[in-house]
């Protein structure tokens, strides 16, 4: 539009001999009239038919060559830049990322295709940890990345949330996630509950699709983890003990 539009011939004359001034060039513009042939016009309706600036006119001239108006993006291509995104950083990034515990899903995320981890809430505490667990290999990542461009590769490489819901965890999960120390008794018993989760999924879901096809049968679903009952706490409610005496 702006080299369309636009013509940049020489200017008319020079005020005095003595003053040389550094404008060689100035511009005549044009808008194209009901039959679509080019009439000329002044500068101010020119530039307020485009809502735009003289700056962008003269810009686009300056980077017109005669046959492309278009100049090379240049936005991060920097010389200068000491850290430049490359494979090693992006490797690096996502090593750190997979070392991270998860969160396994067991109600509201079972389908959710977002990546809960496990005592992380924010990208901060993420590039803080990074960090540190970058220096427990010393010279197998050389090119490390800042605080921006980890948030930049997570977020391209990635589909995070730190935010975990509270009615998501049960009671036998819970116990477990915070028992540090575990016995074999105990882990037999976390193990059975997660085969027993799975068995209980693919049941609801084998009476989810005889609902679907059979007109004659209802199923419904009830998620009685929406029901508030006080006093409660995180994950479960509390027991009260009331001595009568």
């Amino acid at each position: 539009m702006q080299i369309k539009y636009s013509e940049k011939v020489p200017k008319g004359r020079n005020t005095t001999e003595e003053t040389k001034h550094k404008r060689e060039n100035t511009f005549v513009y044009y808008l194209p009239n009901s039959e679509k042939e080019p009439k000329r016009v002044c500068r101010k309706m020119f530039l307020s038919t485009i809502s735009s600036g003289e700056r962008i006119v003269t810009t686009a001239w300056k980077k017109y060559d005669g046959e492309i108006a278009v100049a090379e993006d240049k936005r991060g291509k920097y010389e200068h830049r000491p850290r430049v995104i490359d494979d090693m950083m992006v490797q690096s990034v996502k090593d750190h990322v997979n070392s991270i515990d998860r969160v396994e899903s067991h109600y509201t995320r079972k389908d959710s295709k977002k990546l809960y981890l496990n005592n992380i809430t924010s990208t901060a505490q993420m590039f803080r940890l990074y960090e540190e667990w970058c220096g427990w290999y010393p010279g197998k990542y050389t090119n490390k990345a800042n605080k921006r461009q980890y948030r930049d590769i997570v977020n391209a490489n990635f589909n995070l949330a730190f935010h975990l819901p509270k009615k998501d965890r049960c009671d036998i999960c819970h116990v477990f996630d915070n028992n540090e120390f575990p016995n074999e008794e105990e882990k037999q018993r976390f193990i059975e509950h997660k085969e027993h989760k799975k068995k209980t999924r693919a049941l609801k879901n084998a009476d989810k699709a005889d609902g679907s096809t059979n007109e004659k049968l209802v199923v419904a679903t009830f998620d009685f983890q929406k029901v508030l009952q006080t006093p409660h706490g995180e994950t479960k409610l509390f027991g009260i003990s009331i001595n009568k005496s």
